[in-house]
């Protein structure tokens, strides 16, 4: 899998960004549905399959008429602290805290260099640094580098996770090399994916790596072994640039899926068509004059999504085709601050109360 190796880092802070998007999973669903539709990584989109990096005020669906300085969520009317976070003058994320998984991060911002501290907070309050991750872009915001550094229990890095990337002119990738060094252990293996670029596509070769006398810190690409044989994805691509079919191969010459996509006028993708071993599979999406997500259709069932004035989510109801009866049905009420920024959500499911949820929020 491409960026494995970011699971842990940032699966709690895919969390965080669900609880503060208030529980928005159409968004969120979408935003993964489409996850490999995107050649050129950016700093602030999807850094793996399952998760998503929210470095701004604008990156939490947060109303920013007013700096924002600190929000503080409970659960049930101030009883429970769940997360803590806080905020630069500019909007930027600058501390977040999960006192449910005892954790915090801290955000540095550099010229063209994000950084990410992740801690975690011991029973007698200390704090032990878990990782450290970074994300190097160029000015045109395409990375070129990504790192996560594991810490054990002594504080000594135990292994380090290395994206290398590469590009051709109008900011075309052209290679990316994803490796781990291991503390102590004198042998590296990772992956080169090499990007060839025609007018209506682009290809996507896979191969392995091996250097078995490996010694240093950093990876030294004319001592490496590569292994011939590769694995291959193919984007087509329309008038427009946008990628309207995904071929992904088994080998050279074998597809194991094939997937099919359709835009709005506005590059919203409103289908994806998948075919694995000849067996279809269909999803579509419609929006509101918002860009809100309001319907999504499966194979068998389908989804219709409302929201309120803000923009928030208010009704999400799934529903199956054949017998057309609910299998799961949530409704949101929300109070807002002067600021049009959310401070309570009463959430219910399937007609029943299951939770409400508070916020403090401090301007500038």
């Amino acid at each position: 899998m491409k960026n494995f190796f970011f699971v842990l880092i940032l699966v709690s802070q895919t969390i965080l960004s669900q609880q503060i998007e208030i529980f928005n999973y159409p968004k969120n669903q979408y935003r993964v549905e489409t996850k490999n539709f995107k050649i050129n990584p950016t700093p602030n989109y999807q850094f793996l399959n399952e998760a998503y990096f929210p470095i701004t005020v604008k990156d939490l669906d947060l109303k920013n008429r007013k700096s924002i300085k600190n929000i503080s969520c409970y659960y049930n009317d101030n009883e429970a602290k769940t997360y803590y976070l806080e905020f630069t003058f500019e909007g930027k994320i600058a501390l977040t805290e999960d006192f449910y998984r005892n954790e915090k991060f801290l955000f540095n911002y550099s010229k063209e260099v994000i950084t990410r501290q992740r801690y975690e907070i011991e029973s007698d309050k200390s704090e032990r640094l878990y990782s450290i991750d970074s994300i190097i872009y160029d000015h045109n915001q395409n990375i070129i580098r990504k790192s996560l550094t594991n810490y054990n229990l002594k504080q000594i890095i135990s292994e380090i996770h290395i994206e290398n990337y590469e590009y051709f002119e109008k900011n075309k990738l052209a290679k990316m090399y994803q490796y781990s060094i291991v503390e102590n252990m004198p042998y590296l293996a990772g992956d080169l994916f090499i990007y060839e670029h025609t007018i209506d596509r682009v290809t996507e070769k896979i191969y392995h790596f091996e250097s078995n006398n490996h010694n240093t810190k950093e990876l030294k690409k004319d001592s490496i072994t590569i292994n011939p044989n590769f694995r291959k994805n193919v984007y087509y691509l329309n008038k427009k640039g946008e990628i309207s079919k995904f071929d992904h191969f088994y080998t050279d010459k074998s597809i194991d899926k094939s997937t099919n996509l359709k835009y709005d006028n506005f590059s919203k993708i409103t289908s994806i068509t998948a075919t694995h071993l000849d067996e279809p599979d269909t999803q579509t999406f419609k929006f509101d004059i918002n860009n809100n997500l309001i319907e999504l259709t499966y194979d068998k069932a389908i989804r219709k999504c409302k929201y309120d004035k803000n923009n928030n989510l208010i009704s999400d109801i799934l529903t199956d085709k054949e017998s057309n009866q609910n299998i799961f049905a949530l409704e949101q009420s929300y109070q807002y601050d002067t600021n049009n920024n959310w401070t309570s959500i009463v959430i219910f499911k399937n007609g029943s109360f299951d939770t409400k949820m508070t916020r403090k929020i401090n301007y500038y």
